[in-house]
């Protein structure tokens, strides 16, 4: 199977404040010419909450969570043009779904509303199969966020997937081909951080040490290989100095400032969108940029030398300098 030869960033969307999902949001496209540079952007799939996106290995096959109640996988057929073709809808195992990765047979997803992980059987056409699912259960310590579990982000980690839990501070593990789900429904724990960290993304380095982004405490943890698939957390530095109100360390999830943003991005590497207080944090995608105080403005354009935050359900973006962005080339298949 040949690679489209357009190069993209394909964006997902949130609806727009104070309406439901399916009001307009969908996936967007902006390509990338030769020199590297943005090219024009246009909505090319209207789909209800896409708040992740994930490419097959192929790049022929896009995958899209749909954030809601019971969650979706969408999958799409990506042709030569760039345009998306819809392939196959299936449940995505649980409620809230916010993440997912693509496999050569398998799409994961992190379902954070009810804490399940779940394995779609993916095809090279697209076609979704039924979802193998991994319920957890346990609490943490921060009673309105860690109430229950909460799957948050997969990581393909070998020959099998380490799912970051942040209502029970732990990471999980699974085979990679998401065999074991009758036998093993609440996985193997592979990691277990300080009370209160709330892992969320991580990254895996050469040697095979992770780092984990805190979502709750606001550090960088740092866990190393203790045998087979088990990790040791050997230690943590703040993320930033700035505290909340109450004297709490990080920044208050009710009004994110644009170091925010910036902060986020140098823990593993990733942003995420806080929005109110009655809601989590959203997720947003890579980036590997370092981190720097934000300037700039809200603004209607994108300059190909700065980064580029869509606003859920608006068209406009902010914008600081930076040499990358935060949206995932289509070549590549991670988001």
């Amino acid at each position: 199977m040949s690679t489209p030869t357009a190069a993209a960033l394909w964006i997902g969307t949130y609806p727009k404040a104070d309406t439901e999902p399916g009001t307009g949001e969908g996936i967007w496209r902006v390509g990338i010419g030769p020199d590297g540079k943005f090219a024009g952007g246009e909505l090319v799939a209207q789909v209800p909450s896409p708040s992740f996106l994930a490419l097959h290995p192929s790049g022929r096959t896009l995958l899209a969570v749909g954030e809601a109640g019971p969650g979706r996988l969408t999958s799409f057929h990506v042709s030569d043009a760039g345009t998306l073709t819809l392939a196959a809808t299936a449940t995505s195992g649980g409620s809230g779904p916010c993440h997912v990765v693509a496999t050569d047979s398998a799409a994961w997803v992190a379902n954070y509303g009810d804490g399940v992980a779940a394995a779609v059987p993916l095809a090279d056409d697209g076609a979704l199969g039924e979802p193998r699912t991994f319920p957890h259960e346990g609490t943490g310590p921060v009673a309105d966020r860690q109430e229950g579990s909460h799957a948050h982000f997969v990581h393909v980690w070998g020959d099998r997937v380490l799912v970051s839990d942040l209502g029970t501070d732990e990471l999980r593990t699974y085979p990679l081909d998401g065999s074991g789900a009758d036998g093993e429904p609440s996985g193997t724990v592979a990691a277990v951080l300080p009370p209160g960290t709330g892992p969320r993304h991580l990254v895996e380095l050469a040697d095979g040490t992770i780092l984990v982004a805190g979502e709750l405490d606001c550090r960088l943890h740092v866990l190393v290989p203790a045998g087979p698939g088990r990790l040791e957390h050997v230690g943590s530095v703040a993320i930033t100095a700035r505290t909340t109100p109450d004297g709490a360390a990080g920044y208050p999830r009710t009004s994110p400032s644009p170091a925010t943003w910036c902060t986020w991005a140098c823990a593993a590497r990733t942003s995420s969108r806080c929005s109110g207080s009655t809601t989590r944090p959203r997720r947003r995608r890579a980036s590997t940029t370092p981190c720097r105080a934000p300037s700039g403005t809200w603004s209607s354009r994108t300059s190909p030398t700065s980064t580029s935050v869509r606003a859920p359900g608006r068209a406009t973006t902010r914008s600081w300098p930076t040499a990358a962005s935060w949206w995932w080339p289509h070549s590549s298949p991670t988001s």
